[in-house]
């Protein structure tokens, strides 16, 4: 109930908000009972349902239908969560004042409010963003600051590559998401983030070591290019870092120390453009928008420092602290910095910033990091005493190992596939994700795996490896496909996610039931409809279809449209369900040209106008399921 600050939304840097104005237009939309008990939570009743001007034009809701529709709704549902149809993924670890939280948004966002931070996250913790995405930028006019700054890579908690912001703002493909007891993870790999970067993922996982502490491990995976810088930021507070001697760099800021606050110093065309009489766009003027650099001339007061050991960052103030701690080996150099968010009634003067850095050969472009940071907040005194690095069998695996008072928990992450990696200490995995913890005595607790084991000394957790699928039908309107299992695989899974693609097109759905048909498998989906989509046909070409409904305000035919995520998925039009090759935009009339590569007969609905639709017939599915066992 309560808004993350995901692009320009969000006007508290310091608390989430609870959107009450947006939940009471929710629940007369669509009646969902969770919805009513936040109304209900939030007092927003009768008089108190006026939150917004809009609210005006609705009548105020009632104790008694509140009530009657939250009946069987205890409270807020407080699980993790993975919203597939717009890439939005939260995860939630504890409870009340102990309660961990990260939100990561990965879902296609090419509309003028999007920000360059793919597998960007925010963590929140006992209500309080410790780790605040600053959301709106100070100017909605043409401005240096919101794109060179504010909605560029480095601001937020992102890898910046090649020192540039990212390439585009299309779709991640979700790799895992699991949910259990003492463990919440989501995994997301964004391939076109940056374009020509072999990989770009990131795996975020909440641990319960005990009741009353909670931690998040960050790990994420980069291959390619030659410069990798991981930014990360705290709350405000008083900012003290542990482990690395610093040296202050004189003067200037992270773009060099005679690169003044604020400079366009990567992009000299642009200053010039800044300069032409008349807005952008006339006589070829570029906007400030267009800008494709680093940012990094808004990090002021830098020092720099190696990394030959554990370093730890600590925000902290009256209320809690904020620990940030990095192991040995995953990165060359540690610097701080302050930034500045946008200027905001609850804005502070400044965030102060960690950026763990990795250079490489720029001719080779080959660079490989793997960025690994734990996280833990504390009302008194921090409780992690260690955090190691553990060496690898493989380049694309890395091993963690958490240390505290009562024990030892470790984590392995592979992005490889169809190997057992063994690392220190006698760990070993075969699957892409998995977690042991082992107690004082050294005996072991619990553990999971997301892949066929997880083991350490005598301890193993076992799973069925990943089960994959073809989609042979799709009933449209039931929310339902009908899967036919790939060699060596069984029935698939239920209660997990479903993801699928058609090499362009990527899409995931939580599977709610499943019943055998013939061999195959009928997957109920958890959703409430599979269209995304629908336009009014303005002509009927050769190869697709004209419109002149906008699917998205982009102007130019590049990389960067916006329509990428419309790629590979289907319409229904006139008997026939095609699949989208490309989508033009046609700024001289408004709308865009679809362009079809084939079709299959079409039995469902006939909606009078072409739907787009998610997913279709012949679409590759997966599903990673986590299984977890006590000792």
């Amino acid at each position: 109930g309560t808004l993350p600050s995901i692009a320009d939304t969000g006007a508290n840097v310091r608390y989430p908000e609870l959107d009450l104005s947006s939940l009471g237009k929710f629940f007369r939309g669509y009646g969902w009972p969770e919805y009513a008990r936040a109304l209900l939570d939030g007092d927003t009743i009768g008089e108190k349902c006026f939150r917004s001007y809009e609210d005006l034009f609705d009548e105020p809701l009632t104790r008694d239908e509140l009530e009657s529709a939250s009946k069987d709704v205890a409270s807020w549902p407080m699980e993790s969560d993975n919203l597939g149809g717009v890439g939005f993924g939260v995860l939630r670890s504890g409870q009340d004042e102990n309660q961990l939280a990260a939100i990561m948004q990965y879902g296609h966002a090419n509309a003028g409010h999007a920000h360059r931070d793919r597998l960007g996250i925010e963590v929140i913790s006992g209500g309080k963003r410790v780790v605040p995405d600053a959301g709106y930028p100070t100017h909605a006019a043409e401005h240096p600051d919101p794109p060179v700054w504010e909605k560029n890579t480095v601001s937020h908690m992102c890898v910046v590559v090649n020192e540039s912001r990212q390439d585009t703002s299309d779709e991640g493909e979700l790799v895992r998401f699991a949910k259990g007891v003492r463990v919440q993870h989501i995994e997301v790999s964004s391939p076109r983030a940056y374009l020509g970067i072999d990989t770009y993922q990131r795996g975020v996982t909440l641990v319960e070591l005990e009741p009353d502490l909670n931690v998040m491990v960050d790990l994420f995976h980069v291959k390619g290019g030659w410069a990798h810088d991981y930014s990360f930021h705290g709350f405000e507070g008083e900012f003290f870092t542990d482990g690395v001697s610093f040296d202050t760099q004189n003067g200037g800021t992270l773009a060099g120390p005679q690169i003044a606050y604020g400079e366009i110093y990567d992009d000299p065309e642009l200053v010039e453009h800044a300069r032409m009489p008349g807005p952008p766009g006339t006589n070829g003027k570029r906007s400030y928008g267009s800008y494709h650099g680093s940012g990094f001339s808004y990090l002021y007061n830098v020092a720099r420092g190696r990394l030959n050991g554990q370093f730890a960052g600590n925000w902290k103030d009256d209320e809690m602290g904020l620990r940030m701690l990095v192991p040995e080996g995953v990165a060359q150099e540690v610097i701080t910095a302050q930034g500045k968010p946008p200027n905001k009634p609850s804005s502070p003067d400044h965030f102060d910033y960690v950026l763990l850095r990795n250079r490489g050969d720029s001719e080779a472009d080959r660079l490989h990091s793997i960025f690994a940071v734990v996280c833990e907040t504390f009302r008194n005194q921090p409780r992690i005493t260690g955090v190691d690095r553990l060496s690898a069998s493989s380049e694309d695996a890395i091993g963690i190992k958490v240390s505290w008072e009562d024990g030892i928990c470790y984590l392995a992450s592979n992005t490889g596939e169809g190997e057992t990696v063994t690392f220190d200490e006698g760990l070993a995995l075969d699957g892409g994700f998995g977690v042991l913890t082992l107690g004082k005595d050294g005996k072991a607790r619990w553990g999971c795996v997301s892949g066929r084991l997880i083991s350490l000394l005598k301890a193993t957790v076992s799973g069925p490896g990943t089960w994959r699928g073809t989609v042979r039908e799709v009933d449209f309107e039931g929310c339902s496909v009908v899967v036919e299992p790939s060699p060596g695989c069984e029935r698939p899974p239920c209660n997990e996610t479903l993801a699928g693609s058609n090499i362009t097109h990527v899409w995931n759905f939580p599977v709610e039931s499943v019943s055998e048909e013939s061999g195959s498998y009928r997957l109920k989906l958890g959703a409430e409809r599979l269209r995304i989509g629908r336009f009014v046909i303005d002509e009927e070409i050769e190869d697709g279809l004209s419109t002149r409904t906008w699917i998205h305000r982009e102007w130019e035919d590049t990389e960067d449209s916006g329509c990428h995520y419309l790629i590979g998925a289907r319409v229904a039009h006139k008997g026939r369900l095609w699949e989208i090759e490309k989508v033009y935009p046609r700024p001289d009339v408004g709308g865009h040209r679809f362009v079809f590569s084939g079709s299959i007969p079409y039995s469902g609905p006939d909606y009078g106008d072409p739907v787009i639709f998610d997913l279709g017939p012949g679409d590759d599915c997966v599903m990673r399921q986590t299984v977890y066992q006590e000792f």
